[in-house]
């Protein structure tokens, strides 16, 4: 799986397109948010600590959510999901 991380002092920016393959991730502190096409897998344990760094992880961690939150939203009238309802 390829990889994706935030270099120290490098400017914060979304490193993966939510939903655009199944192979990108990144990580915001311990905490990693894998790609794929069907969903957004996020595992670990970050610590938003008290200081500029658990700041900069904070807002890291706000956009990539609001990017995944804005392809859902896109998506929202268009892909009908199928619930475990729709299928008895």
């Amino acid at each position: 799986m390829t990889k994706s991380t935030k270099a120290a002092g490098s400017a914060d920016l979304v490193t993966i397109i939510p939903f655009a393959d199944e192979a990108a991730s990144t990580s915001v502190g311990d905490l990693t948010v894998e790609n794929r096409l069907d969903r957004a897998s996020l595992y670990g344990s970050p610590d938003l600590t008290r200081e500029r760094q658990g700041l900069e992880d904070a807002r890291r961690l706000q956009r990539l959510l609001e990017a995944i939150v804005k392809v859902l939203e896109g998506e929202e009238n268009t892909s009908p999901r199928r619930t475990q309802a729709d299928q008895t």
